[in-house]
């Protein structure tokens, strides 16, 4: 999954590009129950948002966990 590295993500009709990856990591949740593997990445933007960004390596979907203020 490291290999799929965001660059860049387009929210509410504004293109992000990220600056710089803080921080990755992977959540496995309730494994035991089929849950999937997801895929976190604390990212800052050049407009100096922080960003929390969700990968689903098994459907290929992204979405946006969290905004920092």
């Amino acid at each position: 999954m490291r290999d799929k590295v965001p660059y860049r993500f387009r929210w509410r009709g504004t293109l992000y590009n990220i600056i710089r990856i803080i921080d990755y990591w992977r959540d496995v949740s309730e494994w035991w129950r089929g849950e999937p593997e997801l895929w976190f990445w604390r990212v800052l933007t050049h407009t100096q948002g922080v960003y929390e960004l969700v990968c689903d390596p098994q459907s290929n979907q992204w979405w946006i966990y969290h905004v920092y203020d």
